[in-house]
């Protein structure tokens, strides 16, 4: 009887160390950002999404995805290792911070206001310094408007995520945010307000940027090497499909 309970303990401990037993290669995260990364029937999905389960799945790898608020995502992909990041701007500051496996897609960031707020209709970046804009901690629009000046609890004000964002200045508490004009008709589905409340007031050529998959910078070599191949074949399918 002894023997056998030996034996047990021995497949149990053999069962735990098998490969199977163990969890994924990689903790892949993200922000809500409709059309790019969003929540479909309890799943994280669109057009990024899908792009990165493909460079992941051709890299031979296992993944787990979550969505979180952008700076807690932020912070586990800038201090745990294994982690990869996507949807994040690619910046000078941020360079040396991660490994950048690749970019998904380019966006042009501006000034976008609802029309009834006059005061808000801004046409250069020094205008908006007597206006208040919501912002994401530790997002590249917060980088850049903090480097050009604006202070948090003045002019920023500093918000979870971009749905926060957008109720902030549907319901006339901020003046302006900075977001891709291609996210108008999100914006408004969000809101519930028509798409024609809002405008796009001022398109900041600094914000020009290109969203990354990124990994941690404590990511294993081999795994980075894995993702870089895998990325270069899964966008070339897609060149040549389109």
């Amino acid at each position: 009887m002894k023997r056998r309970s030996v034996l047990i303990l021995l497949l149990v401990v053999a069962g735990l160390n098998s490969p199977a037993a163990a969890g994924p290669d990689l903790l892949v995260v993200t922000e809500p950002m409709p059309v790019f990364q969003q929540i479909e029937n309890g799943q994280i999905a669109g057009a990024n999404t899908l792009l990165v389960r493909r460079i992941i799945a051709e890299a031979g790898l296992t993944a787990e995805f979550q969505m979180y608020p952008w700076a807690r995502a932020y912070s586990l992909a800038l201090n745990q290792p294994d982690v990869l990041i996507y949807g994040i701007a690619k910046t000078k500051e941020r360079e040396r911070l991660f490994h950048w496996i690749g970019p998904l897609a380019a966006f042009q960031l501006g000034f976008i206001r609802l029309k009834t707020n006059s005061k808000a209709a801004v046409k250069q970046l020094t205008q908006a310094r007597e206006l208040t804009i919501a912002v994401q901690r530790q997002d590249s629009t917060y980088d850049f408007l903090a480097a050009q000046g604006f202070v948090e609890a003045k002019q920023l004000v500093v918000v979870a995520d971009a749905e926060q964002s957008w109720l902030l200045l549907a319901n006339g508490k901020v003046d302006l945010i900075v977001d891709n004009p291609v996210l108008l008709p999100a914006l408004a589905r969000t809101t519930g307000l028509a798409e024609s409340a809002f405008e796009v007031t001022y398109l900041i050529p600094e914000l020009a940027l290109q969203a990354y998959l990124a990994a941690s910078i404590k990511t294993k070599p081999t795994k980075i090497k894995q993702l870089q191949r895998a990325y270069l074949h899964v966008m070339q399918q897609a060149n040549k499909a389109n």
